[in-house]
C-alpha cells in the first residue's frame, strides 16, 4: 500500500481553514487511519519537517487504529502532535 504525503497535507489544511491549531487526533477523528501505524508515522513525518507544528512530549494521545489487512483493533499512545497555521 502507499501514503500519499499530499492527501495527509490537505487533510491538515482542511482543518486547518476553521481553527490555528489542530491535533493529529482530532485530524484522525474527523478522517480516520486507513493505513494503519504507517499512515500515523507519516503525520509525524510531514510534522518534522516544518517548524511551526508542535511535537508535545509532556502530553500523550491514544489512538484506535485498524490493522488493513487482518481487521483487527489495536490502540497506541503517542506524544500529542499540534499543527499550526
Amino acid at each position: 500500500f502507499y501514503i500519499d504525503p499530499d492527501e495527509l497535507k490537505e487533510n491538515i489544511a482542511n482543518m486547518l481553514k476553521h481553527t490555528q491549531q489542530v491535533s493529529l487526533k482530532e485530524i484522525t477523528e474527523r478522517y480516520g487511519v486507513t493505513r494503519g501505524v504507517s499512515e500515523v508515522v507519516a503525520y509525524y513525518q510531514i510534522a518534522s519537517k516544518e517548524r511551526k507544528h508542535f511535537i508535545n512530549t509532556d502530553f500523550e494521545e491514544e489512538f484506535v487504529i485498524q490493522n488493513y489487512r487482518s481487521g483487527k483493533m489495536f490502540q497506541i499512545k503517542l506524544p500529542q502532535l499540534i499543527f499550526n497555521r
